[in-house]
Parts: C-alpha cells; structure tokens; sequence
C-alpha cells in the first residue's frame, strides 16, 4: 500500500509532503520495513516525511496485534527481536507527535490532524495548547479510561476516539463504555473547530464501513483517510486526502 501511494502520488519532497497519521505497526508482517522506509525519507529530507502517533504506537497493543511478534520472526524469539521491541516502543514509538495542523502558507485555512479523534469534555472544549502541553513519552497508553489523570484521558482519547452521530444534552459527557475511548459528536467537533479556528477535522482510526476509504462525518467538517486496502480481507479500497 505505501509503495503503491509513492507511485500513484509521487515520492516525498518539499514540495510533496506525505503525512502519515499512525498505526504503522501491527497487523501486518511490514512495520518495520515501512518504518526504515519512513525514517530514512525523513532521515535524508526531514520536511518530505511527517509521522504522527496511532494507538498501536503502543507497548500493549504492540505485543499483542503483531509488530513483537513480526520482530521475533525476523531477528529471533526473546534475545535479539524482544530486545528491539522493547528499544522501539520506549525509545522510537514515543518521540512520534500526536497530532499535526496542516495550513496554507497565508493561513487562510487550516486543518487538525489526529489519528483517533477530538477529546470531549462537558463545556467548550479542548485546545490545541492543551494537546502541547501533553507529555506523549509514555510508552503504554492503553491504560484504561476510567482510571489515570486527565491528562492520561486526554491522550488516550485522541489515540482511539471515533465520531459518531447524534447529539447529548449540554455539560454533559457521551458514555465510553465500548473500550475505545469516548466517542465525539457533532457538537464537539464544531466546537473544537471554533475554539481553534480549524476548518477541518482529519483522522484515521476506522476503516469505513462503505470500503471506500474514505468517510464523511459532522456535516463533512470531519473526515476518515484509511489507507490501508483490503483491510481484514474486506475488499476495500485505500484511501488518501490530498491538500493543495
């Protein structure tokens, strides 16, 4: 899939800037080639290549979907793969950002990039100082949501919060029962858009349910890019969001 957007799209330069929106690893026997791929574009031309952090940036997730996993394959169970799992989900994985803003030269525009989605809070909402004031070095994020600080919440729902339809009485909170974060609703994406004069909402997070690659959501003021195709055998088709 990533060979395949370098050729449709053409490759990473300054002024063809790729930005990759998480989950790099797991579910797949690539990550690590994808990752040296990644790094050494950025390595050679740090302003071609942007990553940001998924929630499968993740000693947890990581040892349980399949990047120690593919480690261990490639360089040997324990010793020398379980050495490079642990260096790459303390010491590599955690230095990714967790979310980008994309604006024209003139900041005429601009766009909030993320891989799950919007943290929800009663009233207003949260800010985008707030998201960088957030220490991201934390190598195990799937801690639960009902436990941890604020700050710990606020994290962990910008790595798995999905949007969903409807809406809820105002100061109050949508239930976050299903495990992957609290889900966003339309209020919330408008108001975290209006506080930080953001046109869009970008993220990634879930495959759409249409195989498109692509979904709509919020009155198209938020959007999903899933760029992996086929993606558990679905048929689906991969998508990626151009911005000129």
């Amino acid at each position: 899939d990533v060979l395949w957007i370098f050729f449709r799209h053409g490759m990473p330069s300054p002024t063809n800037q790729y930005l990759f929106l998480g989950d790099i690893v797991d579910r797949g026997g690539h990550a690590l080639d994808i990752l040296l791929l990644l790094f050494a574009l950025k390595r050679d031309n740090p302003g071609c290549v942007h990553i940001l952090r998924g929630n499968h940036e993740d000693a947890s997730l990581g040892a349980i979907y399949g990047f120690k996993a593919e480690l261990e394959s490639k360089f040997g169970p324990g010793g020398a793969g379980g050495a490079l799992f642990s260096y790459m989900v303390t010491q590599v994985l955690p230095l990714l950002p967790l979310a980008a803003v994309v604006a024209d030269e003139a900041k005429s525009w601009a766009t909030f990039v993320v891989h799950g989605g919007v943290p929800v809070v009663p009233v207003g909402s949260v800010t985008i100082s707030q998201v960088e004031s957030l220490n991201r070095f934390v190598p195990n994020m799937s801690i639960s949501q009902t436990q941890g600080t604020a700050q710990d919440k606020l994290l962990f729902n910008l790595m798995w919060a999905d949007p969903v339809d409807g809406s809820r009485p105002p100061g109050s909170l949508p239930s976050s029962s299903n495990g992957r974060g609290m889900p966003f609703m339309e209020q919330d994406t408008f108001a975290f858009c209006q506080v930080n004069s953001m046109a869009y909402v970008v993220r990634a997070h879930q495959a759409p349910k249409d195989l498109h690659g692509f979904c709509m959501h919020h009155q198209n003021r938020c959007i999903t890019v899933f760029s992996a195709s086929n993606y558990g055998s679905t048929g689906n088709k991969g998508g990626v969001l151009v911005l000129t």
